[in-house]
């Protein structure tokens, strides 16, 4: 399989980031040989560090943790019976100075997320005869998030503060502050914040390919895929979710036609390749979390919902220069992704909520460029030069232009044995 999609979503109160990543080979109509076992070795690396936002511009995916916080924010965080003294003089205090106690600025949460991904895939294929294979694909994650936050005092928050002269109000003001995204989650039913490293299973494909069509020089491939809904799903009480899957099934289908040719005044082969594919995601239910008003990334409302992944298209168009058979084979390819919004339907709240839910997290699409190295031993094997045959490949995928959709380049390696 030419593409394993990444799922990666940054969760900011169900504010999730599309999984469209850069596809990791050249699309070609290849098919294993009738008898032939190929075992394969996959590795996946990248890092989540920037996405395209609605309008296209690039930025942190921490962005949306970095939120300005009111006074008002910060009285209603004092809610216990011990803060009732500290709430009545700072709300007194502040209105003396003339600041607005539900309106004024008390600072902003200031965050950094960085999150790497390695994807270590074992796969094994099998040729049923001499135009049809299928494959069987396991990825297994191994997840690193970094997540750092502080407290950004503003102006009004630095004059209240020089201006207390009790030193035990100071500090139970200045915990407050920096405690203030802590406390705001706690309240919500959100897990705290916190850096992790894991490693689980993520979806399970089975893969179906068969060529249609073959004469001298075209060639029509038709592909199929089915995954399993085997990794982790997204945790609603998670901000920064990174989950090994969707948690429903998808079939994915397509199409890739080639065309192979010579280089005027050599030998060298090149072939041409267009591709055209569909995946259906399948509707299921899930526990979101439904936004309380209009762009509310924070919710305190969770619901198991009915839930639509958008469909995904990918079109895309490539080309491969040398003998994929025997030595050294230069590729890239041009590809674009579009995927339709998700669609929730519950019972708890109006139909207004959902429809904020799904604006929240909108459609997306990427355009992207892979670049690709491949190295066969077929030839040289069967000139009795080599004493396995194998394929060894290395490609770059990278994000061009796109829409709420990660920014990540990926780095890939395989090993692909004979037998």
């Amino acid at each position: 399989m030419a593409k394993c999609v990444i799922l990666i979503f940054v969760l900011l109160g169900d504010l999730a980031m599309a999984g469209l990543t850069a596809p990791t080979d050249v699309e070609t109509t290849g098919t294993l040989p009738k008898g032939i076992i190929s075992p394969r070795y996959r590795q996946y690396v990248t890092t989540i560090n920037e996405r395209f936002g609605e309008n296209g511009t690039v930025a942190p995916v921490a962005q949306a943790i970095n939120q300005k916080i009111s006074w008002g924010q910060v009285l209603t965080n004092l809610n216990q019976p011990e803060d009732a003294y500290m709430k009545s003089k700072l709300d007194a205090s502040l209105k003396a100075m003339g600041y607005n106690t539900k309106t004024g600025l008390a600072g902003a949460i200031s965050a950094d997320v960085k999150v790497g991904v390695d994807i270590k895939t074992p796969l094994i294929g099998y040729g049923i005869n001499d135009t049809t294979s299928v494959a069987l694909i396991v990825p297994v994650y191994t997840v690193n998030t970094s997540v750092a936050s502080s407290f950004v005092a503003s102006a009004e928050s630095m004059n209240w503060y020089n201006s207390q002269t009790s030193a035990q109000a100071k500090q139970a003001f200045k915990q407050q502050l920096e405690g203030v995204l802590t406390s705001t989650l706690n309240s919500m039913g959100y897990d705290p914040l916190a850096s992790e490293e894991f490693t689980a299973i993520g979806d399970i494909y089975f893969v179906l390919k068969q060529q249609i069509y073959e004469d001298e020089r075209h060639s029509v491939l038709w592909k199929n895929y089915i995954i399993a809904p085997t990794g982790i799903a997204p945790n609603p009480d998670k901000i920064v979710d990174v989950p090994t899957g969707d948690g429903q099934w998808d079939y994915q289908t397509g199409f890739v036609y080639q065309f192979d040719s010579i280089i005027p005044a050599s030998t060298i082969p090149i072939s041409y390749a267009l591709n055209a594919t569909y995946q259906y995601q399948v509707a299921d239910h899930i526990e979101k979390r439904i936004p309380v008003e209009e762009g509310s990334i924070l919710s305190p409302n969770k619901e198991n919902v009915r839930r639509k992944l958008g469909d995904v298209i990918w079109l895309g168009g490539g080309l491969e220069v040398g003998k994929s058979g025997d030595g050294s084979v230069f590729g890239v390819s041009y590809d674009y992704q579009y995927a339709y919004a998700n669609q929730y339907a519950g019972t708890a709240f109006d139909r207004q909520n959902y429809n904020w839910l799904e604006n929240l997290e909108g459609d997306s699409e990427m355009t992207s460029a892979t670049f690709k190295y491949s190295y066969s031993t077929i030839g040289a094997f069967r000139r009795k030069k080599f004493k396995v045959p194998a394929t060894f490949l290395l490609t770059y995928g990278m994000p061009i232009s796109g829409r709420n959709a990660n920014k990540s380049d990926i780095y890939y390696g395989e090993a692909i044995f004979y037998f």
